[in-house]
């Protein structure tokens, strides 16, 4: 026990060394997803650049691939989107994403949306992101997407490329 409250302080003694997002900061990360649950496979390639404008402000944008084989689709994305960051302590913060996914391919889609997170500043060069769920509108399909399984969470980490 004395261990692991020893490890959790040092991390957060660490964590204080370390500054929000700043404005001028530039990412690169996204997502990299293989999977294959009882014959219905997946694969999901989506860098992301994001561009801090401001202190808690970010732009980002990913442009990636998804196929699947149940059902047999495979599509390009295009997903432009709008993070606010709210700080909670040292380097830890939680977020809304708000996006819009233009997907090209055997799926169309028009579906802006918005998903919650929580993110961890782990060095001035590495932020390590935890999304989970969202709801999103199609308006191809005309159908909400709550999000909620466990499909939609995940981790993701972005490595500071320039700025401050």
């Amino acid at each position: 026990m004395k261990k692991i409250a020893l490890l959790a302080f040092c991390l957060s003694m660490f964590g204080l060394a370390n500054a929000q997002i700043s404005k001028g900061e530039h990412f690169l990360g996204g997502t990299v997803n293989i999977s294959d649950n009882d014959g219905s496979g997946s694969l999901t390639l989506l860098p992301e650049y994001w561009y801090a404008i401001g202190v808690q402000d970010i732009l980002g944008l990913a442009i990636g691939y998804i196929s699947r084989s149940v059902p047999d689709v495979s599509y390009t994305i295009f997903r432009p989107s709008y993070t606010k960051t709210f700080p909670i302590e040292d380097n830890f913060f939680w977020f809304l994403n708000g996006y819009l996914d233009l997907s090209f391919g055997d799926q169309e889609r028009v579906a802006p949306g918005v998903s919650p997170g929580l993110g961890y500043r782990v060095h001035k060069s590495t932020v390590v992101v935890l999304r989970g769920g969202g709801i999103s509108y199609d308006f191809k399909e005309k159908y909400f997407d709550m999000g909620v399984n466990t499909a939609n969470m995940g981790m993701s980490v972005y490595f500071r490329i320039a700025g401050k």
